[in-house]
């Protein structure tokens, strides 16, 4: 208290025998001060020096310490988002923790872990260029690196083909420099949306397959390397709802069965489907449009599966478990072996009706029979 010494204002403060390097704010009761360089370390009085002369005196009151020392940063270069490890010793200047860290003058996007022998920040957006690495303790301290980081011209994207897609599509992204100055690419989103594969990557272009969103609509791309950087072009890919298969009719079958896909978006934003799979077997296409696809079901073992419908973008459409591959028809004999135009011929054996409702036609020797009397 009456720290003033019934005087109107401070004029001077020591600590420890060295004038601090500002007097921030002042009261009776409470005076703020910025601490000066202070040499070796030491603890001495404080000083406070009134307008009036009078001085108040707190004896052994304040500690100078050894100053912080930065040992290395690494990397020693970067860009928005590199994860940047400054080692030392007191990096955190007698402070409890650290207040902000800067990086050639650009304010770290994130302090990420923090003691005091290291401290890894991301870096902020900064421009090209040379200049101090500064953490900034607390209660103010300074631990300086002069001209230990630079900021290397960002990465850059230039074009994402397709903008547009869903679950399954493969985007190929170019640009300039999509590494970040890092060593390779570790993680894509579009949209927000994580790419379910990095097909290949390299400074000049990388390839995703493009992952399961939770949402549709315009949104960022955002590549990320190993160091941390990213590169992002915003409103570069446009989410669409996944295509959706309604019905699959008739759901069961054997080979040769006509198979007709309904539903929306079943082109899954591109414009060709070149594949079409029931329950893992190859189906051979006869129609398509955005709502309806015919197949023809080819031969496989009796199962259960889903209908896969792929694009010529990749975008992948699917009903789960939507088709049942039946037992085959099998002929057991028939009766007689030969014959003429009007002989009655009778075809027995087992599953006849390959899993429909009525026979359309029957071939005999590859000539179709003039009527299906039963």
């Amino acid at each position: 208290t009456n720290l003033l010494a019934s005087g109107n204002s401070v004029v001077n403060v020591t600590l420890a025998g060295t004038e601090v390097g500002a007097i921030v704010s002042f009261a009776n009761s409470k005076i703020v001060v910025e601490a000066n360089v202070g040499g070796s370390a030491r603890t001495g009085d404080v000083v406070i020096v009134a307008d009036t002369g009078a001085t108040v005196v707190a004896g052994e009151a304040f500690a100078y310490l050894d100053a912080g020392v930065v040992a290395s940063v690494v990397p020693e270069q970067g860009q928005v988002g590199t994860r940047v490890t400054v080692s030392g010793q007191r990096l955190l200047g007698g402070s409890p923790s650290l207040a902000g860290v800067s990086l050639a003058g650009v304010d770290a996007a994130a302090i990420l872990s923090e003691s005091n022998t290291e401290v890894v920040v991301a870096a902020g957006d900064g421009t090209v260029g040379q200049g101090n690495v500064v953490l900034t303790g607390s209660f103010g301290s300074l631990v300086t690196a002069v001209d230990a980081f630079a900021y290397v011209l960002a990465g850059e994207v230039q074009t994402v083909t397709p903008a547009v897609g869903q679950f399954g599509t493969l985007v190929v992204i170019r640009g300039d420099r999509l590494r970040g100055d890092g060593a390779n690419v570790t993680q894509v989103t579009l949209g927000g949306a994580p790419v379910s594969r990095i097909v290949s990557e390299s400074n000049a272009e990388v390839e995703v397959v493009a992952g399961r969103s939770a949402s549709t609509g315009l949104g960022a791309v955002v590549i990320t390397s190993e160091s941390g950087a990213t590169v992002t072009k915003t409103d570069a890919w446009t989410t669409l709802a996944e295509g959706v298969v309604t019905t699959v009719t008739p759901n069961r079958g054997q080979a040769g069965t006509r198979v007709e896909i309904n539903g929306t978006g079943l082109l899954g934003g591109g414009s060709t489907v070149l594949t079409v799979q029931l329950a893992g077997q190859l189906a051979t296409i006869t129609a398509q449009s955005d709502s309806r696809v015919t197949v023809v079901a080819a031969s496989s073992s009796p199962g259960t599966g889903d209908v896969v419908l792929i694009m010529d973008t990749g975008a992948v459409v699917s009903g789960a478990n939507g088709w049942t591959y039946l037992e085959e028809g099998v002929v057991a004999s028939v009766t007689p072996a030969e014959g003429q135009l009007g002989t009655r011929v009778t075809i027995a054996g087992s599953r006849l009706l390959g899993g429909g409702q009525s026979l359309v036609s029957v071939l005999l020797a590859n000539t179709e029979v003039s009527e299906i009397t039963s």
